[in-house]
């Protein structure tokens, strides 16, 4: 289900980042950062290789589709996942 809502009825969030490089102390500074600003919420990071995570790669397909789409006017990609793009923002005009 989607929603535009705030989720305040979960036990936990737990967002899954890929890795890009192997610095511990780079994986540690984004994880928290990233935690400090999640306030009454209960948020934690789990940092993997995105090739041990077939969501990061789905994730990975859909943002290079859509940069495909804006960047080289190219919507052979975008057209393959389009039933599925509930909603989509320009940041820039």
């Amino acid at each position: 289900m989607y929603t535009d809502d705030v989720i305040s009825d979960v036990d936990e969030i737990i967002l899954v980042a890929s890795r890009r490089n192997t610095s511990k102390n780079l994986n540690m500074t984004f994880s928290e950062s990233v935690v400090n600003r999640t306030h009454g919420v209960k948020f934690s990071v789990k940092i993997v290789p995105s090739n041990d995570d077939k969501c990061l790669q789905a994730v990975d397909f859909i943002s290079w589709a859509l940069w495909q789409k804006y960047e080289k006017s190219d919507e052979a990609y975008t057209a393959l996942i389009a039933d599925k793009i509930i909603r989509e923002y320009l940041m820039f005009d």
